[in-house]
């Protein structure tokens, strides 16, 4: 991915920069899992709403397990924060 940014010449637009990127991770998504919330930012960062939206849609279908981010960090009921080291922890 940087030898394209790389190769982009000084005078290219950011956003055609960022769409290459972006594509190129959606050829290499075709290869290896890619999460596709990371494939959206980078279209939402060229500003292609559309693409943007497309990839988030892929993302609320697929249940990561090992997404600590969409694990919670506190129980209610069990009163732990399981996400947390230091002073605040209670494990």
């Amino acid at each position: 991915m940087t030898s394209l940014l790389v190769e982009a010449p000084a005078e290219a637009d950011y956003s055609a920069t960022i769409r290459r990127v972006a594509e190129a991770l959606v050829t290499r998504s075709r290869e290896t899992y890619l999460p596709p919330a990371d494939v959206a930012w980078f279209f939402a960062l060229a500003g292609d709403k559309d693409r943007c939206l497309e990839w988030l849609e892929r993302a609320s279908e697929i249940e990561d397990e090992s997404d600590a981010r969409k694990r919670p960090l506190a129980t209610a009921s069990e009163g732990s924060f399981s996400g947390l080291d230091g002073p605040l922890s209670r494990e």
